[in-house]
């Protein structure tokens, strides 16, 4: 079905569930590793929806334009059957989708433990229960179920939704879900000259409305998430002979005071599920690359460790929990997941990670798996 209506409509009698977080900014470490080196691969996850671009884009509307990408009649779900996927043997989380080459996008069917094949990448809800697609043009958003059996056709492409764009070699947007999954975080609108972003655009599913949220123009910003309670944004500001400074942002474009944090590139990827701490890294432009946790509260970094050197490689996945950090390290093949704990910093190392050529979309909670399928949890 193709239609302009909400497609979530159910979504506000879908409990959440209680811990997990979608993490924010994965996608733009796993890609940003990649062009620093060839060395090692790196996994994308969440929606990977940004393309790096080196000039500016104006993103004024974009092409989303509501077109309904084609889907040909003979198009069905087939199961993901090659056998390398990791079978740790059980744990809290599980990889919700996937992309294993070209055109090949993988999401998970809880209902029988199968990845299934879909038409477009598949950014999953925090309720498990809808996604967020991209062409690579425009973006849309289905029931779960739906998509897994209907493909293309379970897609609504709503009218106005800026397209597949990036800010100005920059981060621009995070392309990501709210924490309370009501609404979807787009592109930003950018200006040419001088280069920046001048609005935030969100897309709420409970309304199919947009919400378009200003970028003060005497702030320098580089990039946004989402807040902690979904209302609004925390963004970095750049500032010249200065340390960056994380501010909040309303809906209505005004900036709330400013938080040095330390770093010279720092990238935002998100707050823990009870909003005490955010989680930040250094971008492939810094020396000293590391991972590092903020209790906000306070404005003080209570945890720094090492991202890659010569003894480590690992990309940040997000918060597993509201004082564990998730990441795969990536120093010898096969990699493993790694759990940091938060403020004390001891690393768990767990279960093997996915393979480098299977780039992860999104993790979710694995509680609700069939039996024959709780072996798929980390």
């Amino acid at each position: 079905m193709n239609s302009d209506e909400p497609i979530a409509e159910e979504l506000r009698a879908v409990p959440m569930p209680p811990e997990l977080v979608p993490p924010q900014g994965y996608i733009d470490e796993a890609l940003r590793r990649r062009a620093r080196s060839r060395s090692y691969r790196t996994v994308a996850a969440v929606l990977a929806v940004i393309g790096m671009m080196a000039g500016a884009t104006a993103v004024m509307g974009g092409s989303g334009g509501g077109a309904d990408p084609a889907q040909s009649p003979e198009w069905t779900s087939s199961p993901y059957t090659e056998p390398n996927l990791p079978r740790p043997g059980g744990g809290p989380l599980v990889v919700e989708s996937f992309t294993a080459g070209p055109d090949r996008h993988y999401l998970l069917d809880r209902d029988t433990g199968v990845y299934r094949s879909v038409p477009f990448r598949a950014q999953v809800s925090p309720d498990q229960g809808h996604v967020a697609v991209t062409d690579g043009v425009a973006y849309g958003f289905a029931d779960r179920s739906d998509y897994l059996t209907h493909g293309a056709d379970a897609v609504s492409w709503p009218a106005g939704l800026p397209g597949y764009s990036a800010f100005f070699g920059g981060l621009g947007g995070l392309m990501t879900w709210s924490p309370d999954g009501t609404r979807f975080q787009l592109p930003p609108v950018v200006a040419e000259d001088p280069p920046r972003i001048v609005e935030f655009v969100a897309y709420d599913v409970t309304t199919a409305a947009f919400t378009r949220t200003p970028a003060p123009a005497d702030v320098d910003v580089s990039h946004a998430i989402w807040a902690a309670d979904s209302e609004g944004y925390a963004v970095l500001e750049k500032r010249q002979g200065a340390r960056p400074a994380l501010r909040s942002l309303a809906v209505d474009g005004s900036l709330g005071p400013r938080t040095e944090i330390d770093g010279d590139h720092p990238v935002l990827a998100g707050f823990s599920p009870d909003g005490r701490y955010l989680l930040y890294y250094s971008s492939p432009d810094e020396d000293d690359r590391r991972v590092r946790v903020m209790e906000v509260e306070e404005g003080e970094t209570v945890l720094s460790m090492k991202i890659d050197d010569a003894d480590v490689r690992r990309t940040i996945v997000g918060w597993a929990d509201s004082t564990t950090v998730l990441c795969q390290e990536w120093m010898n093949e096969p990699g493993v997941w790694e759990r940091i704990a938060v403020p004390d910093g001891t690393v768990d190392r767990g279960d093997a990670a996915w393979p480098n050529d299977l780039e992860i979309g999104g993790i979710g909670p694995s509680s609700a798996l069939p039996p024959e399928a709780a072996d798929l949890g980390f």
